[in-house]
Parts: C-alpha cells; sequence; structure tokens
C-alpha cells in the first residue's frame, strides 16, 4: 500500500462511509480536544457539529482567535494551529489533554511539526459514497527518515481497513501525536 497521497476527502466530505471507521474515530477522540479546519467543520453534518463530548477547535481567518462560536460550550475558534495547540491543552477535557488533529489537509501539513506518533488507517479498496465528487484533498506525505512505519495489521472488525502506526525517530521530536484515517492527529502535552 503506498503512503503518498493519501486520499482524505473528496467534495469536502469523506469519500467513504465504514461504521467500524466512525467507532474508532469516535473512541480514540472522545474527552480530548480535537482540531480542525473551517472546511472540515462545515462538512460536519450539522446535527453532529460540535463533536460531543469533545472540545472543538477550528481554526480560521474567519473568526477571532479561541472564542466560542455558535454559543456552543466546547467550540472554540482559533487563527492558527499553534494557538489551538496551545489552547486543547488548556481547555477543560473529561480525559487527559490529549490533542487530536482530524483536517483537513492544510491542518494536516502543519500538525506533522507536533506529532511524535502518526495512527493510520488505510481503508484497503475503493469503498465510496454515491455522489462525492469534486476536488480531491491529501494526507501529506509521511517522511519515513523522520516517523519510523510499525507493521501493517488487520482491523479486527472491518476487512476493509488495515491499521498502521509511525513513531518520530528517537531523538527528533518530544511528546505528540497525529493520525489518520478520516485521519487523526493527536498531541499530548509534556
Amino acid at each position: 500500500m503506498p503512503l503518498t497521497a493519501q486520499i482524505i476527502g473528496s467534495g469536502n466530505a469523506l469519500p467513504w462511509r465504514l461504521s467500524a471507521d466512525m467507532q474508532r474515530f469516535r473512541a480514540l477522540t472522545t474527552g480530548h480536544s480535537v482540531i480542525m479546519g473551517r472546511k472540515t467543520w462545515e462538512s460536519i453534518p450539522e446535527k453532529f457539529r460540535p463533536l460531543e463530548g469533545r472540545n472543538n477547535i477550528v481554526v480560521t481567518s474567519n473568526h477571532p482567535p479561541i472564542g466560542a462560536i455558535h454559543d456552543e460550550p466546547l467550540c472554540y475558534t482559533s487563527m492558527s494551529v499553534k494557538s489551538a495547540v496551545d489552547a486543547g491543552h488548556t481547555l477543560p477535557s473529561r480525559g487527559n489533554r490529549d490533542v487530536w488533529f482530524i483536517g483537513g489537509e492544510r491542518i494536516y501539513k502543519e500538525a506533522m511539526q507536533y506529532a511524535d506518533v502518526i495512527d493510520v488507517t488505510h481503508v484497503t479498496d475503493l469503498y465510496t459514497h454515491s455522489g462525492t465528487y469534486g476536488i480531491i484533498t491529501y494526507f501529506p506525505p509521511i517522511d519515513e527518515s523522520v516517523f519510523m512505519p510499525g507493521p501493517i495489521e488487520s482491523h479486527p472488525t472491518e476487512p476493509l481497513l488495515k491499521l498502521q502506526r509511525f513513531e518520530r525517530r528517537f531523538g527528533l521530536k518530544d511528546n505528540k501525536v497525529l493520525q489518520e484515517a478520516g485521519v487523526l492527529t493527536r498531541t499530548r502535552k509534556t
């Protein structure tokens, strides 16, 4: 499976609908802060916004820095990924203070500098929901000189999904994490 040019979006939506993928996303991110770009925020169906049980931080130039949006207590905006990370580590959380980056493409590119681990979910077959056309967005290439790839393993319940973890090579960065599937990224406050 090639690890470059990973498709993460098509027409401002996930190009697949897999229940196991969504359940894994929910399990990994609930109780933590999630950082996303404005387009990712807008791609989430309104009935699911903000993502329940998580601090939702939207990086956008359309809103003032770190302030509640839509009168939601767990929804904030930020003008930069760096300020979003800082806020994510200080906002109240139900678990630890992990921060997950959940897209889109520009956010993932910037998040790479904060990641210590990249946890990738590969969709092994062309599995798309109907009607998704438009601009294709990609997860940035993973630099294997920076991140050591682990083995590719089968998802426990969904044969179309394969899981792989990359870890930052020792001494190259301090503590953070990134996840791809619908592609997630997590940073841990040190």
